[in-house]
């Protein structure tokens, strides 16, 4: 009867041991998982600060600019060129630089005036100023139908980014990718034409890389699903639906604003990642950017792994200890017994001079 019990009772600890063991795995699993969730939250507001930091010194100063035809008419875009210069330089070790384009005789209404005269115009005289290591120069290329860096503000009243696109610099010859911000500007109702700023993508490329130093790769995605930041530098420019269709489907849940999970085995094989896909609020746009951050699975399991291993230790002691227990219980009570028996048998023989060891009676 003690054996069975025992028996019992040690199929009740292993049961709950290996219940125990599960639920562990499982919490530490999901505790894993909200907290890369969380970090991969904040490292997203971040990146959203920084650019939302170039896009809100574009929208001071194309707020100012609604006031424009306050400034005397005379010397007016010698004015705002020299706040441009000084916002440039104030801010020049993190933006390419400061530009304003208006629309034909918005600014002033003396663009005839100026063509072909000044350095802050185009061959019609439009305003079109750009403020730069270069100095002061005409913004260049936004009659390019193409570049929606001016027309998209234009025609729709709000903020845009763009994709990134290739720049080189006349000082040096030097080739670099970078990103424009543009804000409208908009005078009573009407949008009278765009002021912005273009953004290294080395700064975004830096501050994405610093996030993790071991295990973990992030990287950071235009709202066309581009790549700022890739997981290998021969991806960078590339569009993340020709690099893998599991990663295309997590970031289109995360481009329309969903914080999104999931393990995925890649494309190429190898181990599985726990891949957590964050929206990015790119200033006033209708377009977020999306942070991803790609961890090794054995990363996220092995906290879990550790508990799941203490649970069993413990258990297999219990366990151990259980077992000698009921050992001990059964041996106290079969010994006596034993003892008794055999004197009962030396009884059963004629001899009644028997000791019963242990109680010292006869």
């Amino acid at each position: 009867m003690v054996v069975l019990i025992g028996a019992a009772v040690l199929a009740v600890l292993c049961a709950l041991i290996g219940y125990s063991a599960v639920r562990m795995h499982d919490y530490s699993v999901s505790a894993s998982e909200k907290l890369s969730a969380s970090e991969v939250s904040r490292y997203a507001e971040a990146i959203q600060a920084k650019v939302d930091n170039a896009f809100a010194l574009s929208r001071g100063m194309a707020f100012q600019l609604q006031a424009h035809d306050k400034l005397p008419l005379e010397g007016r875009r010698d004015i705002i060129d020299q706040q441009m210069v000084a916002l440039y330089q104030n801010n020049k070790d993190e933006l390419v630089d400061f530009w304003t384009v208006w629309e034909p005789n918005a600014f002033d209404g003396r663009d005839a005036m100026f063509a072909g005269i000044a350095s802050n115009t185009d061959a019609s005289g439009r305003y079109v100023t750009a403020v730069s290591q270069s100095g002061i120069e005409p913004t260049g290329a936004y009659d390019d139908p193409a570049n929606n860096w001016y027309h998209g503000p234009i025609k729709t009243g709000e903020e845009f980014a763009s994709e990134p696109y290739d720049y080189t610099y006349a000082a040096d010859n030097r080739t670099v990718k970078l990103i424009t911000l543009s804000v409208p500007i908009i005078k009573d109702g009407k949008v009278v034409g765009v002021f912005g700023t273009d953004l290294e993508i080395q700064k975004l490329i830096t501050l994405v890389q610093g996030m993790y130093t071991d295990g973990p790769r992030a990287v950071l995605l235009t709202a066309e699903g581009t790549y700022l930041v890739p997981l290998n530098k021969e991806e960078q420019g590339k569009n993340i639906k020709d690099v893998s269709p599991a990663y295309a489907q997590l970031f289109s849940e995360a481009v329309h604003g969903k914080l999104v999970h999931s393990v995925v085995e890649p494309d190429g094989g190898g181990e599985k990642e726990y891949l957590v896909y964050a929206p990015i609020q790119i200033g006033r746009t209708k377009t977020p950017w999306v942070l991803g951050v790609h961890i090794p699975a054995s990363i996220v399991l092995a906290e879990a792994n550790t508990s799941t291993l203490i649970a069993l230790v413990s258990g297999a002691a219990a366990f151990l200890l259980i077992i000698a227990l009921v050992f001990l219980i059964a041996k106290s009570i079969v010994d006596p017994l034993q003892l008794v028996s055999a004197a009962a048998t030396v009884v059963a023989k004629g001899n009644l001079d028997v000791t019963i060891a242990g109680t010292g009676r006869k």
